[in-house]
């Protein structure tokens, strides 16, 4: 186990991997810095994160699932880009005492850790937290209504990607800026993406050729 020093725990909440489980582990290994998924969370994280010197011991950053580190396959790319050009490893402990830790230093282990990482990524898309979960109930229209727009980014935010006429849809879809939302929302709430002056755009039709 790494030094105390050198320990630093990240989380990020969703469905599965509550605030509460995650603290819990992160100090059942040791960690005493502990940060949080944010805006600039991870730039934070990585801004304290020290080189190593020749011979010497890397920190590691240690999360319960390398899903953690991120809402999209691109930010967690980048996530992980940013920890190992530190120096750093990633060290997965898993929401359960006794799982087998994995390593980002183990090309076999990493590979497996970014496959799982994708996976809960697609499902935390398709959740919500037990909070808004609790809060809303699994019954009723506007509460389901409720319930899908309090896990979707902000009108505006989600507007620039899906505007973005260089993306896709299913691009578009993916980056973190639309994070929660439907194909089927987007169009009801975003309006077409097709949006050329004087003409009145709608939903793309199919071909009848």
């Amino acid at each position: 186990m790494a030094a105390t020093d050198k320990l630093r725990g990240y989380y990020r909440i969703s469905h599965r991997h509550t605030e509460a489980m995650q603290r819990r582990r992160l100090a059942e290994i040791g960690c005493e810095a502990i940060y949080s998924h944010t805006r600039d969370g991870i730039d934070r994280l990585v801004a304290d994160l020290r080189t190593p010197r020749k011979g010497g011991a890397p920190d590691v950053v240690a999360v319960t699932s390398l899903s953690r580190l991120a809402a999209t396959r691109d930010a967690l790319r980048a996530a992980v880009d940013a920890i190992h050009g530190k120096g750093a490893v990633i060290l997965e402990i898993g929401p359960k005492a006794g799982a087998m830790p994995r390593t980002s230093n183990e090309p076999a282990q990493l590979a497996a850790m970014i496959w799982d990482a994708v996976a809960e990524i697609s499902q935390d898309r398709r959740t919500h937290s037990p909070e808004a979960a609790k809060r809303y109930g699994s019954k009723g229209g506007k509460a389901k209504a409720a319930a899908a727009a309090e896990g979707r980014t902000p009108k505006a935010e989600a507007l620039a990607p899906w505007r973005d006429l260089s993306l896709t849809a299913e691009q578009a879809m993916g980056t973190g800026a639309m994070r929660g939302w439907t194909i089927r929302a987007a169009y009801r709430i975003l309006g077409p993406r097709n949006t050329t002056r004087g003409v009145k755009a709608g939903r793309p039709r199919k071909s009848t050729t």
